[in-house]
């Protein structure tokens, strides 16, 4: 796969989700900024079977310890994020987008797997 650059620039990102054994969902948005600097939101929902283990897990880090849910052998799942932590990033493009760059807001819009 070959990835492009794009001059759009990846600004901001929120979400949260939650999980019941192997089912999760999630909803959220991120924000772009085009080649004039305005930011465009987009949002985004999913849902489906998963499946999740912590990265503090397959990094052998501690852990913050939290109260665990057990219901009937499932675990109860959940995570958030707001605009309040910084990210920033860059924008690639893969072969499947036919165009050169991105042109407006709804040159993103659409389903998608993930």
């Amino acid at each position: 796969m070959i990835l492009r650059h794009s001059h759009w620039i990846f600004d901001t990102s929120a979400g949260a989700s939650a999980g019941f054994g192997a089912f999760n969902a999630e909803t959220g948005m991120f924000a772009r900024r085009d080649r004039d600097g305005t930011s465009h939101k987009y949002t985004y929902t999913a849902f489906g079977i998963s499946k999740t283990w912590g990265l503090s897990t397959a990094l052998r880090l501690s852990r913050i310890a939290l109260p665990k849910i057990i219901i009937k052998k499932d675990e109860v799942s959940g995570a958030a994020a707001t605009t309040d932590f910084n990210s920033w990033g860059t924008v690639y493009l893969t072969d499947a987008f036919r165009g050169v760059d991105l042109t407006s807001p709804r040159s993103i819009e659409g389903g998608t797997v993930c």
